[in-house]
């Protein structure tokens, strides 16, 4: 099973290491094949994390400049499911192309239903 596994930036810290974790021990336990997607825009991009990404994950890293790019790259690599981790608030980064994984760890209401 090929899994997007997107990141608003590549960082040193908090949602990018648990997207680490999620998409290495994915592909080790369970045969997932990780795809993985970030902002190149964002400022908290640390280069040297996407070099550590594009090593442990054969190249697999694309990043876009526009979500509009984001359901283009999941259609050429032939992902099934989009996993994202976010605070609870929707901020419109979502896929129309495959499934959507949204583990949302900010506090949620109703209104935040992605």
């Amino acid at each position: 099973m090929k899994l997007a596994f997107h990141d608003n930036a590549m960082s040193l810290f908090g949602t990018t290491v648990a997207l680490y974790n999620w998409a290495y021990w994915g592909r080790e336990y369970l045969d997932i094949e990780p795809v993985i997607l970030y902002n190149k825009n964002h400022r908290a991009n640390d280069h040297t994390v996407v070099e550590k990404f594009n090593r442990t994950f054969d190249n697999k890293v694309f990043c876009y400049s526009d979500t509009g790019q984001i359901g283009r790259i999941l259609i050429e690599n032939e992902c099934e499911y989009f996993f994202m981790e976010k605070g609870g608030k929707p901020d419109g980064v979502l896929s129309s192309v495959c499934k959507n994984l949204v583990n949302a760890i900010g506090i949620c209401t109703l209104q935040d239903v992605h």
